[in-house]
């Protein structure tokens, strides 16, 4: 699709949202927006996104999440370890998301950082007033709103401040009134899912809205947020817990297919229906799949974008500049693809051990013996989840 002329009469994609509550409207968000997968890291599983956030943005993805982690006491991206997943410098990417924000002036954006390692709020001011982010951040007239307190889009248009910050942990509000606390003002859906007929719209966390008996609570406190994605289980065989995204199921979950399980658009009513109220964020992985964007418009009530380039449908043969990441990343991430390269030797040796059962000799016990030695190592690396 050709990008048109900028349309400055459409807010996030369309006029009639424009009058509308930040608070009423959905939020496409790109679960884990720095860590990508693209031909360059051989397409890495430890990777959410195929595309990166300049293409995300253009898509219609108007909520960005990823994790800080403390490198030598300077914010970068990771996905869980820098050495499993490195999406650079955090300024690199804010360079990103300031461009494109300057360019389009009708647009409010959204960024939830998971505070990995607790940084304090007053390290990473410096990285958002360096960028020129700060300049556009909202800051509420009180801490925290409720979901009826929030501003139209045109108001936080109007006044510049077009970009809503939320940290998940170690916010200073009394200093830093624009770096917001995540669950001071939104609830979130479980994350941990691996079957989406299992979604639900109860709040998980904060854990003082969590569960059915508190849904009401957290609906009139808090914007609701959906994480609709899926892992998958690696390695499980070997009694490891790695779970990475679920690529063959995001084109299904993320679609408007009502015959499918799990799909976004009964998600989106049935949670519509429980919480009495419409609007709030659904996150996804691989948000180029499944049109997922389509099933966003039309909740929201409209079906004739404007400010809007669709992005590819397929990962495959696409332009350096859709998914090229920012100049830094990768620089710490080499360990995790030799993961593959070292599980498939072991599975290989179980499968052989399976088939020799009754006829088990030296050489046979000596490769088991090997075998368990590598899952050791594995374990040492990479002994839990990827994180959110």
């Amino acid at each position: 699709m050709t990008k048109r002329q900028y349309d400055p009469s459409a807010c996030n994609n369309h006029p009639s949202l424009c009058n509308k509550k930040y608070s009423e409207i959905y939020h496409l968000g790109a679960h884990d927006s720095p860590f990508l997968r693209h031909p360059e890291n051989g397409y890495s599983v430890a990777g959410n996104q195929y595309f990166n956030v300049r293409t995300q943005l253009e898509g219609g993805v108007r909520l960005l999440q990823g994790q800080i982690h403390n490198e030598g006491g300077k914010p970068r991206l990771c996905h869980s370890d820098c050495k499993m997943m490195d999406g650079g410098k955090l300024e690199d990417y804010l360079v990103e998301v300031k461009s494109w924000m300057d360019g389009h002036p009708s647009d409010v954006v959204t960024m939830l950082w998971v505070n990995a390692d607790n940084m304090p709020a007053r390290d990473l001011e410096k990285y958002f007033a360096d960028t020129g982010l700060k300049n556009l951040a909202y800051a509420p007239p009180k801490h925290p709103i409720t979901p009826g307190e929030w501003p139209t889009l045109q108001q936080m248009i109007d006044s510049g401040k077009r970009l809503v910050l939320f940290i998940s942990t170690s916010a200073d509000e009394a200093n830093i009134p624009w770096m917001l606390d995540e669950f001071s003002y939104m609830f979130e859906t479980p994350f941990e899912n691996f079957d989406p007929a299992k979604f639900t719209c109860n709040g998980d966390r904060p854990g003082r809205v969590k569960g059915a008996e508190k849904l009401n609570e957290a609906v009139a406190t808090r914007i609701g947020f959906q994480n609709r994605f899926v892992y998958d289980k690696r390695l499980e065989e070997f009694g490891l817990e790695i779970y990475t995204p679920h690529d063959d199921l995001a084109p299904k979950i993320n679609s408007g297919d009502q015959s499918i399980p799990g799909n976004m658009k009964d998600g989106i009513e049935k949670c519509a229906t429980e919480w009495g109220r419409r609007g709030g964020y659904i996150l996804v992985d691989f948000f180029n799949e499944g049109n997922p964007i389509a099933v966003i418009d039309a909740a929201n009530g409209f079906k004739d974008p404007r400010n809007r380039v669709n992005a590819p449908l397929t990962f495959k043969d696409q332009p350096k500049n859709l998914w090229q990441p920012t100049k830094s990343a990768g620089e710490m991430s080499k360990l995790f693809d030799k993961v593959q390269d070292v599980s498939e030797p072991v599975k290989d040796k179980v499968e052989k051990v399976e088939d020799k059962v009754g006829e088990v000799t030296d050489d046979v016990k000596e490769t088991i013996e090997q075998g368990k030695g590598i899952i050791d190592k594995i374990k040492d690396t990479f002994g839990g989840l990827f994180g959110r």
